[in-house]
């Protein structure tokens, strides 16, 4: 699903998508990230862009800078290679967090915590992402994933309407002379 806002000075453009699991055919993960990556090529690169996903892969250290895993999976190179392509960064993993902000999904056989889901930013806009973290909120779903919320503040410049005005002040003294020698 993709959606676009219209601001003041600025377009948001707000993708959701839902990856195939590891275990799935890998043509039908390649296609996935082959059509996301269509998708963001296709978003305008002045646009504020966000991607929010079950992404169902595992960033480790090489790929995310502050993530709950200590190595990547599988789905976790094919994301890793959508955000280097694209200029992304996953915001959840983007602010050192304590374990209990950073997981996303509890398995519900082995009650193993995993950080699955992300919000991926374009990097040109990370000092906008103010915070992001998950946290527990839908106790009556029953859901095995967490909500992954982002805090961000856009800064947004108006362009100048009109050039400075550049002087000459060699020229400029010289004809002030002229004019006090006729007065």
């Amino acid at each position: 699903m993709i959606e676009e806002f219209e601001g003041n000075h600025a377009v948001t453009t707000i993708i959701v998508a839902y990856s195939p699991t590891n275990t799935s055919a890998p043509e039908e993960v390649e296609s996935f990230y082959d059509d996301l990556g269509d998708l963001i090529r296709d978003v305008p690169a002045h646009n504020f862009l966000t991607v929010l996903g079950n992404f169902n892969a595992r960033l480790g250290p090489e790929d995310a800078r502050f993530t709950l895993h200590s190595e990547t999976n599988k789905n976790g190179k094919l994301l890793g290679n959508l955000m280097t392509e694209h200029g992304l960064l996953a915001a959840n993993t983007h602010f050192r967090k304590r374990e209990g902000k950073l997981w996303t999904h509890e398995d519900r056989c082995t009650n193993a915590r995993r950080q699955m889901d992300y919000i991926l930013v374009r990097k040109k806009w990370r000092n906008s992402v103010l915070n992001s973290e998950a946290y527990s909120s839908f106790n009556t779903t029953k859901s095995d994933h967490r909500m992954v919320s982002i805090k961000v503040r856009l800064s947004l410049r108006v362009t100048k309407t009109s050039p400075r005005t550049k002087y000459n002040w060699k020229e400029f003294s010289e004809n002030r002379h002229l004019q006090e020698q006729y007065t």
